[in-house]
């Protein structure tokens, strides 16, 4: 059925749309259907419809020119345009693209890269932003692929099954990324988030079982949602360089049994959704930093370490304690952090102040309003509310 409409779309040319042949990539009838657009009855941009089933190798075009249209740019490729090439093995791609729409590369199982060109001045008012939904899901053998700077989105199930993807160099602009995006991409060993994200698709990365490290370098708001990285077997290091991740949701970290330790960050405080670290049986650190603590899920930690330590901000024990973080869940015990420079707290009524910090073991002048830490000439230190 699927072929029989594939065949339909080729016959099908729409009244607003003249149609280019691309005959120079290959011994058969055509290779690339190129389809002018008019907008107010005038030639305006070409977008590729199409492409033949026997197609190995194709370097797209940038432009076509006519006598009749002149030189007009090929701004994207079309819905399922080569969907099912199971010959394709390479695609070059030139710069005036602002989208590929969904299905574009589907299940072209035998595609090894794909290269986009560098920004081609004569076409500055051009951007790929867009990567649409499932793109090059199905594309197994895809070992390589450069993403333009510009992109902003990647779709949902874009790069599912991708087995063979290794690594990805995701730009800077890009804001958000699809659910299912990269799932199942087994070959992938480490991620990098780039500063401008702030929306991060469920499932994203799940069963990507050769990950090994993911770093969150995100300065907008952003939230890790349901089984983000579920089952990411070999996951040894999450990093979350700023403190803009609000949220872990469910099952986010589940049955990554490598991690051996993670930091919670203070402005995680939207909650930590049931199941997030379950079955993470190496996880043997879990360091705290929410200064108002709450209750986290449902078996949020079952199945860490039997000697998992929890470690929470000085002077909060209490309160992680009395919140749900107890020695029950955390049987390597609940223990507070000693802010730097501070080795003890005791009282001694001899000794002469030598100098106040806040509680996060910074030097502050004087003492400010809430807890501060004494220091005295002799080492001992104590806590002061003011």
């Amino acid at each position: 059925m699927e072929y029989l409409l594939r065949i339909i779309r080729r016959i099908i040319i729409t009244l607003c749309c003249v149609c280019i042949a691309d005959n120079s990539l290959g011994q058969y009838s055509y290779s690339v259907n190129y389809v002018c657009v008019k907008e107010n009855n005038v030639p305006t941009y070409y977008f590729i419809q199409h492409a033949s089933f026997e197609l190995e190798n194709v370097t797209l075009r940038q432009y076509i020119y006519t006598i009749s249209n002149g030189r007009l740019p090929v701004i994207y490729i079309g819905e399922k345009a080569f969907a099912e090439c199971r010959k394709l093995k390479c695609v070059n791609i030139p710069s005036p693209l602002t989208r590929i729409d969904r299905l574009a590369f589907y299940n072209c199982i035998l595609l090894d890269s794909v290269c986009f060109s560098t920004p081609d001045w004569s076409y500055r008012d051009y951007h790929l932003e867009t990567i649409g939904d499932n793109v090059f899901q199905g594309c197994w053998n895809l070992k390589y692929i450069n993403f333009p700077v510009d992109v902003k989105t990647i779709g949902r199930s874009a790069f599912l099954d991708c087995w063979s993807l290794p690594a990805i160099d995701i730009p800077y602009n890009v804001k958000t990324i699809g659910d299912y995006a990269f799932k199942n991409c087994k070959s992938l060993k480490s991620v990098v988030l780039s500063t401008s994200m702030s929306n991060l698709g469920e499932c994203v990365f799940q069963n990507c079982t050769a990950l090994k490290s993911v770093g969150f370098y995100n300065k907008q708001p952003l939230r890790i949602k349901p089984l983000a990285f579920d089952s990411c077997i070999s996951l040894e290091e999450v990093t979350i360089a700023y403190d803009k991740v609000y949220a872990i949701d469910s099952g986010a970290f589940k049955n990554c049994k490598s991690l051996k330790n993670i930091t919670i960050p203070a402005g995680i405080k939207q909650g930590i959704g049931a199941s997030v670290f379950e079955g993470c049986a190496t996880l043997d650190t879990v360091t705290a930093l929410i200064e108002q603590p709450y209750a986290f899920g449902k078996d949020a930690f079952k199945g860490i370490s039997p000697t998992c330590v929890l470690m929470v901000p000085y002077g909060k024990r209490a309160a992680y304690i009395a919140a749900g973080w107890t020695e029950e869940v955390f049987k390597g015990g609940v223990k507070e952090i000693i802010p730097a420079g501070i080795s003890q707290v005791k009282a001694n009524t001899n000794a002469k102040e030598v100098g106040c910090y806040d509680l996060q073991g910074r030097r502050i002048q004087a003492p400010v309003k809430g807890l501060n830490i004494i220091r005295y000439n002799d080492g001992t230190t104590r806590k002061v509310m003011k």
